[in-house]
């Protein structure tokens, strides 16, 4: 098997996405040296991104299969569908404070997006000339990202209250 999207939890926990060769895909949690849980995902599904939220508990993973992509939240072992599925990619999934954060190309560029887990709403944080990339929780009003511009890559501080809603 191999490892990917290794992810710190509470309580000195930790969980990764194991990908073997017959194309599962599974989500393993481990405290200490002691293997906690190991839930395989059904055939069909591959997971392209994990966080762990500090306000919900819970993990989140960026799903594709057949209906696309979307971002779903690991619960007892079974998904539960966040984001609508679709055929648009999403990306550099992380998590805080009861929001999600993620890369998307809904609007035809990469550009930061957020979901706020409290109102089930989903928002675009950036509107850049050529995108931006790795949205990450800064402070409760901002996020920092990078951002592709006629200089290059650039490191940049988004304010949330900029956001608009997505449909």
């Amino acid at each position: 098997a191999n490892t990917l999207y290794v992810t710190p939890l509470d309580n000195d926990s930790v969980a990764w996405v194991e990908y073997s060769l017959d194309g599962s895909y599974s989500v393993v949690t481990c405290g200490g040296d002691e293997l906690k849980t190991s839930t395989t995902l059904p055939r069909g599904k591959e997971i392209h991104g994990m966080a762990w939220d500090n306000e919900t508990n819970a993990l989140y993973l960026i799903i594709t299969d057949d209906d696309g992509m979307h971002i779903a939240q690991m619960e007892g072992g079974e998904l539960r569908t966040i984001t609508r599925p679709a055929y648009t990619t999403l990306s550099d999934l992380r998590a805080k404070d009861g929001k999600l954060y993620f890369g998307s190309i809904a609007s035809g560029r990469d550009e930061l997006h957020y979901f706020d887990l409290s109102t089930n709403k989903e928002y675009q944080l950036s509107t850049s000339t050529f995108g931006s990339f790795s949205p990450s929780p800064y402070d409760s009003s901002s996020v920092i990202a990078t951002s592709y511009d006629k200089r290059g890559y650039m490191p940049v501080k988004q304010q949330m209250e900029s956001a608009t809603e997505v449909e």
